[in-house]
């Protein structure tokens, strides 16, 4: 264990995308509702892509080197909360704009 944090993400937001190259994440989403979309960097054409939140409870477990971004699915503010398996560390992650990747949200 590392650290929890929640984030806040409004309506028809969208935020990504992310790489973390060390840790490991616990998504879960308490409130509202967020569509995950998840691709490789060994092959960027292979999407996972899951719906998590109040109307599918569930922990997505994300392991290191994975590209994901997401979206807020709800009609108000949804919350995300990751338990990470280390410290944020501004070193260990990538971030790039919505477009890097070419996806329909």
């Amino acid at each position: 264990f590392g650290e929890a944090y929640f984030s806040w993400i409004n309506k028809d937001c969208v935020k990504g995308w992310k790489f973390h190259n060390k840790m490991h994440l616990h998504l879960f989403v308490p409130v509202g509702n967020i569509k995950f979309v998840f691709i490789s960097n060994i092959d960027n054409s292979k999407n996972r892509v899951e719906e998590i939140g109040e109307k599918n409870y569930c922990l997505l477990s994300v392991p290191p080197k994975i590209w994901f971004g997401f979206k807020n699915l709800d009609s108000g503010p949804s919350l995300l909360l990751n338990i990470a398996s280390i410290e944020h560390d501004i070193n260990e992650y990538i971030n790039k704009p919505t477009n890097y990747f070419s996806y329909d949200w």
